[in-house]
């Protein structure tokens, strides 16, 4: 059974799939020919730090949301392309990813300084 949490920003919230393990980390959301909207993953580490991702063998576009301990958004990536071997990385130390399909961040107004909360229904 997966694992899953809603959270919330801006009035928008998403089912993500929890990332704990560092296998379900490497493999994230590789393979999925596709994801439903208001769907994603959300990865979990101890401490902050830069954080890498990359998009081998994704085959949907995706915006990435970086968030610090307290988790506010500390920076974003958009419509990152499918397949997509180069690393990308924070420009702050976070402590949690999540990955949105593409055009969420646009789409629902998610900007750098927001904050995400986890839904409680």
């Amino acid at each position: 059974m997966v694992e899953t949490e809603t959270w919330c920003v801006n009035k928008s919230c998403y089912n993500l799939e929890i990332a704990i393990s560092q296998d379900k980390k490497t493999k994230g959301l590789m393979y999925r020919k596709a994801i439903s909207p208001y769907r994603g993953m959300k990865f979990n580490w101890n401490t902050e730090n830069i954080r890498l991702m990359w998009m081998k063998n994704t085959y949907t576009s995706l915006d990435i949301l970086w968030l610090n301990k307290n988790k506010v958004i500390v920076d974003i990536k958009e419509n990152i392309p499918t397949n997509n071997t180069n690393i990308i990385r924070s420009n702050k130390k976070a402590q949690y990813i999540i990955e949105l399909p593409s055009g969420s961040a646009k789409n629902n107004n998610i900007q750098i300084g927001q904050v995400l909360n986890k839904s409680t229904f």
